[in-house]
């Protein structure tokens, strides 16, 4: 069962199988995920492609270094499922969110958090996190089909809107 498929430097592509639990590339293992019991729960891979990042159900997100293959850090700082994560064009700035509702801003070089954000009531899912090409804005979906726009630079929500109140599971920006 494949949960993912992220395209990279015009046709490398990495697929998560969750029955296998490894990222592949063109059929070949480029990576194992080596907490199986954990499941992941959500990836990404950096704009760079230095870095691949997993959100497990143990509410971690655990940072691997795709050239030596080796699990750099874990950010323990979500208190419930990880369900989204987004990487900025900066291949710094980290934004992810949980089944709970909250947002958490952090460096991926560091592992520091900058900041922690609840923009759901509870319960709300943040299903989907996208960032602009620029950098500059992102946007968030959840469960009862709020989208939320986002500047970056102050991790400020700039306004949000409803729709039907029905779950919002993907979201993108078009060119």
């Amino acid at each position: 069962m494949f949960v993912g498929i992220s395209v990279m430097k015009k046709s490398t592509i990495f697929i998560f199988c969750m029955v296998c639990n490894l990222f592949a590339v063109a059929q070949k293992p480029v990576l194992t995920v080596p907490s199986t019991q954990n499941g992941v729960s959500a990836f990404k891979i950096s704009p760079n492609g230095t870095y691949l990042l997993t959100g497990d159900i143990r509410n971690n997100i655990k940072v691997f270094d795709l050239k030596t293959k080796k699990e750099v850090f874990t950010f323990k700082e979500h208190q419930d499922l990880i369900k989204a994560i987004a990487i900025a064009p900066d291949n710094r700035t980290v934004i992810s969110g949980d089944r709970y509702g909250d947002l958490l801003f952090w460096d991926l070089n560091t592992g520091k958090l900058l900041k922690r954000d609840t923009i759901s009531s509870a319960g709300s899912s943040i299903n989907s996190i996208v960032i602009s090409p620029d950098g500059r804005n992102f946007i968030t979906g959840d469960d009862e089909g709020v989208i939320n726009y986002w500047g970056l630079k102050k991790m400020k929500s700039l306004y949000w809107s409803k729709y039907n109140g029905y779950p919002i599971s993907k979201i993108g920006f078009s060119n």
